[in-house]
């Protein structure tokens, strides 16, 4: 990548001793001479993961405390990192290892490793290790065998995507841009045999112009990621250089170079990146933060919303979630304060409100649920406040899912649909007109309506809601066919009407169960919002959502997960959920979890996070003294491969947390 002239003068002094040798004939890789010293960190997740946003890259691994700083206060989450190659700008780099890399990984950043090696005979760079045209393809090979083995040195994970840097280069003689594209398509093969995708960063004018060209040609194997530099002050990843269809959300963009630049107290001289590192449907968790509160005038007039009144939210670029490029967002939304009794239903602006509700409550209760929103016109979803009173209205959001078809070759891609009613016994949508018996099951068909497919789909969000009860009990959704877990979706008590949403599994006939755990009957309603395409998440696939039948992985009061002991007031749990339930030891990047709190001495509500980050000021359930409430929480994975589950009450509170899945 280009550098200023400080820059290049630290380096020639460095590269000094090598210039007699490169006189003296070609460069010979070796594999792991100069590879990071010792032990390699145990596995980190594929990188760069799933990321849209700003980036960095600089000469040399920063420092930690930089990293700690810049983490907390800079618009990044994506740092370059020069991980070998003989043109390297700093052969020696001191912060550069292996717990350096896990430390990075585990705090959130996203890692671009970087291999600085061989240049183009033709190059304009000043770099002094080059490959010829007859010797591109065998240095591309051993480039890529060299490149992988530090990367693995670095406890970089199988399928990470390694970039090869080849600066800019003349466009004039067509034998140097066969060898170029020789170079990169033996780079890439070599580090495909090995597990690894390939990453090419080069100027917008030469490497990639050649790269665009030879897209669809059939004598050379194209990157799977491309990196180009245009320094036009433009954070995009879109170029009319490069047509729209070629490297989809595969794309980094290097548009300013060599500029200092201060967070945290912490000073460096970086270039800046733009990336969109994504997969159609793919999800993108994102720490928990208020986009409205009408008592406190947060994204709307601070007023009690009016009876029928709708709330019209802007979501995209808020937050977190980009200014484009979004198909839904995952919302806990809470009524609280009501004059009436009613229910909530969020929709995406612009369409027709569908008949159906998220959330119901009666007058003064306090109620919250998860929602998973389509986005419509402007970038906004349409609160409705279907209720005869006032109301206060919150919503923290906590992700979004990445707008484009998921196909077959983005399993675990996350479909969003326009609510509408799959069961509603009251009325006999989906089962029979009549109450569900005590110890009932209904057998929901669901592929097949309400626009979800008829084959290739592992789960359907359902928002299921209890009304009418004659007993207290609870609600199981689960996989038709299998044997019913041991979990709960939701709890109520005689003549609540309560709704909570499910992630659930499709099992035999494309049908999922609804069991009535109660020895009264119910009445039960089921509202689809989305599916999730069948297959197995890959690092092709990234942010894809993978479901597990239910398992529990924590409960207090048992002792499961975390001492038998209720959960102090102020106290926090910290939750093992990586390598437990069928969540991979790494690789994940959030979970989902039907958490529950149960007996309860003082009100209060709950806060789920992820692990070492600082506490978010929001909740995800709201309950009071003696009171059960269950919501479902998707959480970010932090530290440790750990969430937070933080009591704000004054008295001690018994805490469930049923596992459903994972991103």
């Amino acid at each position: 990548m280009a550098m200023n002239r400080q820059r290049w003068a630290r380096f020639r002094s460095r590269r000094r001793t090598f210039l007699t040798a490169v006189t003296a004939g070609l460069l010979a890789l070796t594999t792991l001479a100069n590879a990071p010293t010792g032990s390699a960190a145990p596995v980190t997740n594929p990188t760069p993961g799933t990321y849209a946003g700003g980036g960095f890259d600089h000469y040399t691994a920063p420092s930690q405390t930089l990293m700690t700083a810049w983490r907390a206060s800079s618009p990044y989450r994506a740092v370059g990192i020069y991980i070998g190659g003989g043109n390297r700008y700093d052969t020696v780099q001191a912060n550069l290892t292996p717990q350096w890399v896990s430390t990075q990984q585990s705090t959130g950043w996203h890692l671009l490793p970087i291999y600085l090696g061989p240049q183009p005979y033709c190059t304009t760079s000043t770099k002094p290790i080059r490959f010829t045209a007859g010797n591109a393809a065998a240095q591309g090979s051993l480039a890529a065998t060299d490149a992988a083995a530090r990367a693995r040195s670095l406890g970089l994970a199988t399928g990470s995507t390694v970039y090869n840097d080849i600066e800019a280069y003349s466009t004039t003689d067509p034998a140097c841009t066969k060898a170029v594209l020789t170079f990169q398509s033996q780079w890439t093969q070599r580090l495909h045999a090995l597990g690894f995708l390939s990453g090419f960063y080069s100027s917008l004018g030469s490497g990639i112009r050649d790269q665009v060209a030879a897209y669809n040609s059939t004598a050379y194997v194209r990157p799977d990621h491309v990196w180009f530099a245009r320094y036009d002050g433009v954070a995009t990843v879109s170029d009319a250089a490069i047509p729209a269809t070629y490297w989809v959300h595969r794309r980094i963009k290097q548009y300013r170079g060599g500029a200092p630049e201060s967070y945290g107290g912490q000073t460096l001289d970086v270039d800046r990146n733009q990336l969109d590192i994504t997969a159609p449907g793919g999800f993108m968790p994102l720490r928990p933060s208020r986009l409205l509160d009408t008592r406190a005038g947060v994204g709307a007039p601070k007023a009690a919303v009016a009876p029928g009144g709708t709330v019209h939210l802007q979501v995209t670029g808020r937050g977190g979630v980009p200014a484009s490029g979004v198909s839904a967002v995952v919302l806990n939304v809470t009524v609280t304060a009501p004059t009436g009794s009613g229910y909530l239903t969020v929709y995406d602006e612009g369409a027709a409100r569908p008949r159906v509700s998220n959330l119901n409550f009666v007058k003064g209760q306090t109620v919250p649920n998860l929602v998973i929103a389509p986005v419509g016109a402007g970038g906004k979803v349409a609160l409705y406040n279907g209720s005869r009173g006032t109301t206060s209205l919150i919503a923290d959001i906590g992700g979004y899912y990445l707008a484009g078809t998921a196909t077959v070759n983005a399993p675990g891609g996350f479909m969003p649909l326009r609510p509408s009613r799959l069961l509603d016994t009251r009325a006999g949508v989906g089962a029979p007109k009549a109450a569900v018996a005590p110890g009932g099951t209904v057998h929901l068909q669901v592929t097949g309506r309400g626009g979800v497919p008829a084959s290739g789909v592992s789960a359907v969000v359902l928002n299921v809601t209890v009304t009418a009860p004659t007993g207290s009990g609870y609600l199981t959704v689960y996989d038709e066919g299998a044997a019913r877990p041991r979990v709960s979706n939701l709890n109520f008590v005689k003549g609540q009407t309560v709704p909570n949403l499910v992630i659930a599994p499709v099992g035999a006939g494309g049908k999922v169960a609804l069991y009535n755990g109660s020895r009264g009957t119910t009445s039960l309603i089921a509202d689809i919002g989305g599916y999730y395409l069948a297959g197995t998440a890959t690092v092709n696939a990234p942010g894809g959502f993978m479901p597990l039948r239910p398992s529990r992985l924590l409960d207090t009061r048992a002792g499961v997960g975390a001492p038998k002991a209720a959960v102090a007031p102020g106290g926090t749990v910290h939750l093992q959920v990586t390598g437990r339930g069928g969540v991979p030891a790494s690789g994940v990047s959030a979970v989902v979890l039907n958490v529950t709190v149960t007996a309860p001495t003082g009100s209060g509500y709950l806060t789920v996070y992820d692990e070492g980050a600082a506490r978010p000021r929001v909740s995800n359930l709201n309950f009071v003294k003696g009171q059960t409430v269950p919501n479902l929480v998707i959480a970010p994975v932090g530290a440790g491969g750990k969430v937070a589950l933080y009591n704000r009450s004054p008295g001690t509170t018994s805490m469930i947390a049923d596992l459903w899945g994972y991103f």
